[in-house]
């Protein structure tokens, strides 16, 4: 919620103190060696999907006829500078200077850390796309698109909506942003100046949900068509506010969480979670590309 130039979060939405931080970043420091050793290895991507996604269902990037990607982060490091802060574990999957790489609708950007915000990556996707990528942003950023020349902004608050029309065709779609418990920064007197957020997109076609719990028998006739629905979480702790979402919004047919940088749990609870349980499928975000904490990643995590 908005209150003069600062966002500010309702009581239930909780953050360490100082002395927390302070001893967390020290843990972190001492097991990065071991962190760059449990990365990741880098899966290709499916060109062909991209280019040619099914019609009835949900996947990455691609949703009724939209394509869009969720906070781009192409660099080498993510910090102000390319010559120091935390580096990469492991390659982005996939750049815009890639020649295979479709044509985006638009970019839902969560907040405005360094490893979601990244300058070069948005300079890229702007020398490549220009005014016909929108970017919907949390309140507070759209001075700083300004200053990178980047006018096509949208900034939006917690619950509020937006549809997005289609300029080649009539179909439209609603995306709403939502609320997350994390923060927002750049440097060191900017604390909270912008909101943060997630974001739920429920889709303009139909679709069914294939998956089936194991045991369990098929049901005599298929389920109706329904909206298929995207949730991306940004960075998060896990809060009361998600049962709202639920309410709101479920079910959800693919969600994207941020699963890495989830340990020390005594340090990023409050705001990394560490799995997402009620979508229908889960798709990782996050998992040991830079060293911003210090993960155990095992196969549980992306089930």
């Amino acid at each position: 919620m908005r209150q003069g130039s600062t966002c500010t979060r309702p009581t239930d939405f909780q953050n360490f103190g100082r002395g927390s931080l302070d001893e967390g970043v020290k843990e972190v420091a001492q097991k990065w060696s071991d962190a760059r050793k449990r990365a990741f290895p880098l899966n290709p991507v499916d060109w062909a999907a991209l280019a040619a996604p099914p019609p009835d269902t949900v996947q990455a990037v691609w949703m009724d006829g939209f394509t869009f990607i969720t906070d781009p982060v192409f660099s080498e490091r993510c910090a102000p500078v390319q010559f120091a802060g935390p580096k990469r574990l492991v390659a982005p999957a996939l750049t815009c200077e890639e020649p295979q790489m479709p044509a985006l609708d638009f970019v839902l950007l969560s907040h405005n850390h360094y490893d979601h915000l990244d300058t070069g990556s948005v300079r890229s996707l702007h020398r490549r796309y220009g005014k016909g990528l929108t970017w919907y942003v949390p309140l507070g950023l759209r001075s700083w698109f300004a200053s990178e020349g980047v006018t096509n902004v949208v900034e939006l608050d917690w619950w509020q909506s937006v549809t997005h029309a289609s300029d080649t065709s009539n179909k439209s779609v609603v995306i709403t942003m939502v609320p997350a418990q994390h923060w927002a920064a750049r440097g060191v007197r900017d604390r909270c100046r912008s909101l943060w957020g997630g974001y739920v997109r429920p889709g303009t076609g139909t679709g069914r949900c294939r998956r089936r719990r194991p045991g369990r028998a098929p049901a005599s006739a298929p389920a109706p068509p329904r909206p298929l629905r995207f949730y991306f979480v940004g960075d998060t702790g896990y809060c009361p506010v998600f049962t709202e979402i639920g309410k709101r919004f479920a079910p959800i047919d693919l969600a994207a969480v941020p699963i890495g940088a989830y340990d020390p749990r005594w340090f990023m609870k409050p705001q990394h979670v560490l799995r997402w349980q009620r979508a229908r499928r889960k798709a990782g975000i996050n998992p040991d590309g830079y060293l911003t904490g210090i993960n155990k990643p095992t196969s549980e995590d992306f089930k």
